[in-house]
């Protein structure tokens, strides 16, 4: 529970049902004393001491009292809460992974969100250190059970296959105030990138992790530099759409170097440029074009 002696400034609370917070007046008899809500008197009283007043939704509050000897009204209390308890999902399911025939390195996750909640609410789905890029990102939860398939593009090292963990974060704009909570997925497997099928995880994938590729800037608007680092030559540094269709292709016959490509014409958006050796893709990284 909160306690505010003095009214004043900015706070927003997460708030549970049962565990109110609570405004207390000076410890004086008062001549007149009212707590406001919007301007206007909410609970009032006079000669006596300003009761405790519940804050029971968002507003903006403040509170005026006479002395005797004088009147004043204090600066307002921007008060907004968090409905997180009622988030309430109960847990998350992976219930199927599997490749999509797409010309850079991508699967379909098949997820299951419970959610014991009374009412829909948008989410939005992150990998806490961008190891996967997630399509959709966004979407709406509704009571009970939710399945949803997703697009996950690798990022980086994890064409090499991992571990990494993902943030589902529930928003809504409620008439008793904002829900605004957090559900950790932990431990979620990204398959290694192979040339046909899913492979499972290898024990040494050192030799995938030594293939680096640095765009920047990024996002990028009339052009792009590729600055690429390869255990090997003989490569193909190639950019596709989300779509899957071609963009850009260049064979590079060193394992190291910089190239700068005009992105003048190109659409805004999310590219995936990819290096390949043999079909076999190597390392990807996400391109935004503004």
């Amino acid at each position: 529970m909160l306690t505010i002696y003095t009214p004043t400034g900015c706070y927003s609370d997460c708030k549970t049902d049962g565990n109110p917070n609570v405004l207390i007046g000076p410890n004086l008899p008062l001549n007149y004393w009212s707590w406001n809500q919007e301007g206007y008197s909410d609970a009032n009283g006079a000669n006596s001491y300003a009761d405790p007043y519940t804050l029971v939704k968002e507003g903006s509050y403040t509170l005026t009292i006479n002395t005797g000897a004088c009147e004043l009204t204090s600066e307002p209390l921007e008060y907004t809460t968090s409905r997180c308890e009622e988030c309430k999902i109960e847990k998350v399911d992976i219930k199927e992974i599997n490749i999509n025939d797409t010309p850079y390195c991508s699967f379909t996750y098949s997820i299951v969100i419970y959610s014991g909640s009374t009412f829909p609410y948008q989410a939005t789905l992150s990998d806490d250190a961008g190891n996967v890029l997630i399509i959709p990102s966004s979407f709406t939860i509704y009571p009970g059970v939710n399945q949803i398939n997703l697009t996950v593009i690798p990022q980086g090292p994890f064409t090499a296959g991992g571990f990494t963990n993902w943030t589902l974060h529930g928003f809504a704009s409620l008439e008793a105030g904002n829900l605004d909570c957090l559900f950790n997925i932990a431990r979620v497997e990204v398959p290694k990138c192979g040339s046909n099928t899913v492979s499972k995880l290898m024990e040494d994938n050192s030799m995938d992790r030594n293939n680096t590729i640095v765009l920047y800037p990024n996002p990028a608007k009339d052009e792009v530099n590729i600055r690429y680092s390869l255990n090997l030559a003989d490569a193909s540094i190639e950019i596709f759409d989300l779509s899957g269709s071609p963009i850009y292709k260049n064979l590079v016959t060193s394992s190291t170097g910089d190239l700068k490509l005009n992105t003048s014409t190109y659409q805004a958006g999310i590219y995936i440029v990819v290096v390949k050796q043999n079909d076999t893709v190597l390392f990807q990284q996400k391109l935004i074009i503004e």
